[in-house]
């Protein structure tokens, strides 16, 4: 029935009649079809303007706006960066490419990407920009008289010319496709960014707009407020101030803890940032190289600790058989090491360590293991010497990362840990083997107890012997734990 319908209604049924008819589907059954299946799924637009102003602004999403015009129209925030959420998880999944994962290190430190999962990724990145595409043009052809698109960015006008530059210049579906947002889709489209036929481009600098009678603050309203409280609303408040939260002691226990920092009193110390990760990743050795090019002359622990790098990148076999300084050669030429680490490296050492007993047991090795990383959870219980703080933590854990020089399976199928040490020696230490155990054993015995813990969970034994290899030494002692 049409009692009470006003003209704005039948226009609107009109309207949606007449954009149903240009489309595949024609005829009056399929219309009324259509409309009932509207009404059914509660998606039917409002045929009533009694209880609103007609000049209103209606604030709608693009997705809403499905099926519906207005004369004039606004695409905002077409800055705003396309979500691309989809694509990060480990596991991916796509109903045409199918099922991928990243891979785990080893030690279960990092995770590596596969060309498997970057096609599953691109996959789902292509979809989601077909729709991204779809949703743009609904938004695009809402408008019957005026469209305005807008957007507020950081980049200057010269990189969106740049940018829709390259786009329209050559043109096709990948470089459409690697549009970040609506904004560049519809600059591209449009280059050069000037008035054009049916369009006005407008660029506005941030200094150039002005704003007239600012609102006050409604931080000056609220304190110019009077506020009354009633004494139960008073005593609430005072209560929730009161709270305490029950797991205090879990917001002392860092995220976790690196190996070589680990003392069995770190949580009672007040920076538990200290126990930051002493490995030589790419960021330490990025910091040591730039360290060593800016100081004109090294200390002895600086050379011990390129002497290290030195053990960490080189190919055992190759400085073998070719030797040291042929190896040396090798990584600064590939970039392993750079030239000024090359020069504090103690080549003596180096050679004395392919010479020492040490590297003849190595060479049996049935499987050798080098730089390995880990994270290992360890009862947090272990590292702190408050009775207190010790039995609140008492289920607790933390995560434990390091990275091991190196542990092998010898002819016997026992395994072997090694550390590389650099320390230096007196000349009385340096006589007698007991002495530097000694040394060793007071200065590294927990961390090596740590690293035991971790080829235990690693392997699934404990290692039968712990050595460190002293370079000032010139072979490996055992340090029984």
């Amino acid at each position: 029935s049409l009692d009470g319908a006003t003209p704005k209604n039948l226009t609107r049924l009109y309207e949606m009649a007449r954009r149903f008819e240009s489309g595949s589907f024609k005829g009056l059954n399929n219309f009324i079809s259509y409309i009932n299946e509207l009404i059914e799924n509660k998606k039917v637009p409002s045929l009533s303007y009694e209880d609103a102003d007609s000049n209103a602004v209606q604030m709608i999403t693009a997705h809403k706006s499905k099926g519906l015009e207005f004369p004039v129209c606004f695409i905002c925030n077409t800055q705003s960066r396309f979500n691309l959420e989809d694509t990060k998880p480990n596991l991916l999944y796509h109903s045409h490419a199918g099922i991928a994962l990243k891979l785990s290190l080893e030690g279960g430190l990092a995770r590596l990407n596969t060309p498997l999962r970057e096609a599953v990724a691109l996959e789902i990145s292509n979809s989601q920009f077909e729709e991204e595409m779809r949703i743009l043009y609904v938004a695009l052809t809402r408008a019957r008289e005026r469209l305005y698109v807008t957007a507020h960015t950081r980049s200057r006008l010269e990189k969106l010319e740049e940018s829709a530059l390259l786009t329209s210049t050559f043109a096709s579906d990948f470089k459409v496709s690697r549009s970040k947002n609506w904004l560049s889709m519809i600059l591209s489209s449009i280059y050069p960014l000037q008035n054009g036929d049916g369009y006005v481009f407008n660029a506005i600098e941030k200094d150039a707009i002005s704003v007239e009678n600012e609102p006050t603050s409604d931080n000056e309203d609220i304190r110019s407020s009077s506020i009354t409280l009633t004494r139960e609303q008073i005593k609430e408040i005072r209560e929730r101030l009161k709270f305490s939260y029950p797991s205090a002691h879990l917001s002392k226990l860092p995220a976790k803890l690196s190996v070589s920092k680990l003392t069995p009193t770190v949580l009672d110390d007040v920076d538990n940032d200290a126990a930051t990760l002493e490995s030589f990743d790419e960021a330490k050795i990025l910091e040591i190289e730039e360290f060593f090019e800016s100081k004109s002359r090294a200390t002895s622990a600086e050379r011990g600790t390129a002497t290290h790098l030195f053990l960490q990148f080189c190919d055992f076999e190759n400085a073998e058989k070719q030797g040291v300084k042929e190896e040396l050669s090798r990584l600064v030429e590939k970039k392993f090491i750079s030239p000024q680490v090359a020069e504090l490296i103690n080549l003596k050492q180096i050679e004395k360590f392919f010479e020492s007993d040490f590297y003849s047991l190595l060479k049996t090795a049935k499987k050798m293991h080098r730089e390995q990383r880990f994270n290992i959870l360890l009862p947090a219980s272990h590292f702190t010497q408050n009775d207190e703080f010790k039995s609140e933590i008492e289920q607790e854990e933390i995560l434990v990362q390091g990275v091991i020089d190196l542990f092998f399976e010898d002819k016997n199928g026992k395994v072997i840990l090694c550390d590389y040490k650099t320390d230096h020696l007196t000349p009385e230490e340096l006589k007698d083997e007991a002495l530097v155990i000694q040394k060793m054993k007071s200065r590294h015995g927990k961390q090596l107890e740590y690293y035991s813990m971790a080829i235990e969970r690693l392997c699934g034994k404990a290692p039968s012997k712990i050595l460190i290899y002293s370079l000032s030494f010139g072979e490996a002692v055992e340090i029984n734990l």
